[in-house]
């Protein structure tokens, strides 16, 4: 198999678990407060695919996304996650979940323009050079992958299931 192929494998299978723990949540369930300093799933949607969406725009050096969603989101146009921001989202789930779908989109179509060679090129990942294969892994697989177990956990705290593949 071909690296690209077991990449854009690795990124459907991630969404599809995050999406289905997504599935069923509703604005109650996505705003409610977790006990100590973990954040509400809300938050955690926005974290996961706003980190998408900014790392397609570092790797395509076009404008992410968020860019046309932040006043839909009601977030200002530069929100960054902090301890505050992440208890005090004011956007509905619906939109939330309308914004993903659309940096799904800018992921898809950035990943139907790369070849395997692509993967190989360096680039800079807070101070160190990897590959964009690397990249793609950590933000686009691991990284959704994380914050799956995150809100399937805090689903839980809440009654609710938490893995839709998952009895």
């Amino acid at each position: 198999m071909e690296a690209l192929t077991l990449l854009k494998q690795q990124i459907a299978d991630a969404r599809h678990e995050f999406q289905g723990v997504m599935q069923d949540v509703d604005q109650t369930m996505a705003h409610w407060q977790p006990p100590g300093v973990a954040n509400p799933i809300d938050d955690l949607l926005i974290h996961t695919v706003l980190g998408q969406d900014r790392q397609v725009s570092r790797l395509t050096g076009k404008p992410a996304v968020f860019e046309d969603w932040a006043a839909k989101l009601n977030l200002a146009a530069d929100w960054r996650q902090t301890p505050e921001t992440s208890r005090n989202l004011d956007a509905s789930i619906e939109v939330l979940m309308q914004y993903a779908d659309a940096v799904y989109s800018a992921v898809d179509a950035y990943l139907a323009g790369l070849n395997d060679a692509d993967l190989e090129k360096p680039v800079d990942a807070f101070g160190s050079q990897v590959s964009v294969a690397s990249q793609i892994s950590r933000n686009l697989v691991v990284h959704i992958y994380e914050h799956t177990g995150e809100i399937s956990t805090i689903k839980g705290l809440q009654g609710a299931k938490g893995y839709a593949t998952r009895t």
